[in-house]
């Protein structure tokens, strides 16, 4: 099976798992189908702001599609990839 891929080539692996409860965003870029899934995890002071669009951008594929997790929702739940 060919291993999942973020937009910038590096393939998903152990070592860049993150637990939601380090996270305050995810990037839910392509998980409509239309593009590559980005799957970026982080906090809020590695988000980008973009000044034009006067937003928090991420920072792997530059799109405007964070979606915030919730303080404390998460914590205990399964690692995704970051």
């Amino acid at each position: 099976m060919k291993p999942q891929l973020h937009p910038s080539g590096t393939p998903v692996t152990e070592e860049s798992v993150r637990a939601w409860s380090e996270c305050d965003f995810f990037c839910i870029a392509g998980y409509a189908g239309v593009t590559r899934r980005c799957g970026w995890r982080g906090r809020l002071h590695e988000a980008a702001w973009d000044d034009v669009r006067r937003m928090r951008t991420c920072p792997r594929c530059g799109g405007a599609t964070l979606l915030g997790v919730p303080n404390g929702a998460a914590a205990g739940s399964a690692e995704c990839p970051a």
